[in-house]
């Protein structure tokens, strides 16, 4: 049994950034493309309640989003699963209506998305019923199903719904019904990938009756896929960026995200940049990208940020309308794209790998966050 523990509190002394969650043992860059204010309280927050998961059944909490004031969380779960908000009073019961219902005798893996009050009470949940037991240990082999872990939630700007990127293995039941397989796949080695916008005003979340959606990332792509970063604009179009893979050689060797050597390897892969439509997540359009943008953020404008780790073997990087930039070893490189995905202006930043990017609203202020010693994400 595990417990997830989620806390709710607000920070008035920052800016309004958004996507950043920062590791420990980071080394931090702030780029201020426009005159911004400084602070310097480093007063500790108040914290009015934290949501605690201590059902029957396991469960773990990958990622967290927030919009209007309510929090979220996705993750697996086995078993039975519901968040209790625990405050210096009485605790804050979940709503009935929202608690997961399972088999506390069965070891397949679900994933779930679950809204937590500004009050701590769990108010609603979307549960994506698995088929598969996982193999070894969660977190240290292949993960059978899963949100992405740190940025597989993302609150879109519409504050209407939420980016959703994850994986799954054989079955997976979404919350309309509608049932996804992985049995004709020839990429048996990788998670199938999928991204989902959820209608956050809604119990089912998508499908009929609602504005949410879900979206098979390996379509047109036999190999496989991988996505590396899902946002939202204003109007609830997501941006996504990931790998697509005409093919796959079951018999060749690769490695891991870990770096580790692996049987089976993709082949035929290019690297994508896409716009999906907020009504039913139908391509809107589509650009092909010399390099793996491991974390795109949009503005109010529609326009949007993108960061990558630089590798200076990569060599002269061409994101077309005649932006280049000259990849640098152990650097930061950000750019920018406006609202169609193309490229305005692109630069190496500071001399540190790439691990994720945060901006304001109006695009006055990123901070970036990444490492000195070279474990962000690689540049392909």
């Amino acid at each position: 049994q595990s417990a997830n523990y989620h806390c709710h509190h607000g920070l008035s002394a920052l800016p309004a950034c958004r996507g950043f969650m920062a590791p420990a043992l980071i080394a931090c860059l702030v780029l201020c493309f426009i005159a911004a204010s400084a602070w310097n309280d480093c007063a500790f927050p108040e914290v009015d309640w934290f949501a605690l998961d201590e059902g029957v059944g396991i469960s773990y909490s990958y990622a967290l989003a927030a919009i209007n004031g309510n929090m979220y969380s996705g993750g697996y779960t086995k078993g039975n699963f519901a968040f209790v908000g625990v405050t210096d009073g009485a605790d804050v019961h979940p709503n009935p209506n929202a608690s997961l219902w399972g088999d506390t005798t069965s070891n397949v893996q679900s994933l779930y998305v679950a809204e937590v009050s500004s009050s701590g009470s769990m108010t609603k949940a979307w549960q994506f019923m698995g088929s598969a037991i996982q193999i070894g240990q969660i977190g240290h082999g292949k993960q059978t199903n899963s949100i992405d872990a740190h940025s597989g939630l993302h609150a879109m700007l519409d504050k209407k719904h939420l980016a959703v990127k994850g994986g799954f293995r054989q079955l997976l039941e979404l919350p309309d019904g509608t049932v996804w397989s992985s049995a004709s796949r020839i990429n048996t080695k990788d998670q199938v990938p999928f991204v989902m916008s959820i209608d956050v005003s809604t119990t089912q979340g998508m499908g009929s009756g609602t504005t949410g959606w879900a979206k098979l990332m390996d379509d047109g792509h036999a190999g496989g896929a991988t996505v590396y970063s899902v946002d939202g604009d204003t109007n609830g179009n997501m941006i996504v960026t990931y790998e697509g893979c005409s093919g796959f050689n079951s018999s060749a060797m690769s490695t891991d995200s870990y770096g580790r050597p692996v049987q089976g390897a993709k082949i035929g892969c290019a690297k994508y940049l896409m716009k999906l439509a907020a009504a039913n997540g139908v391509e809107v359009w589509k650009h092909v990208i010399p390099t793996t943008l491991s974390s795109c953020r949009t503005i109010a404008d529609g326009s949007f940020f993108c960061g990558w780790s630089m590798s200076a073997s990569a060599g002269t990087l061409d994101f077309g309308t005649g932006i280049t930039v000259v990849s640098k070893a152990s650097r930061t490189g950000i750019i920018k794209y406006n609202e169609n995905g193309i490229a305005q202006w692109a630069k190496a930043t500071a001399s540190t790998s790439f691990g994720d990017l945060a901006v304001s609203k109006t695009g006055a202020l990123l901070a970036v966050v990444g490492s000195p010693g070279g474990s962000g994400s690689a540049a392909g």
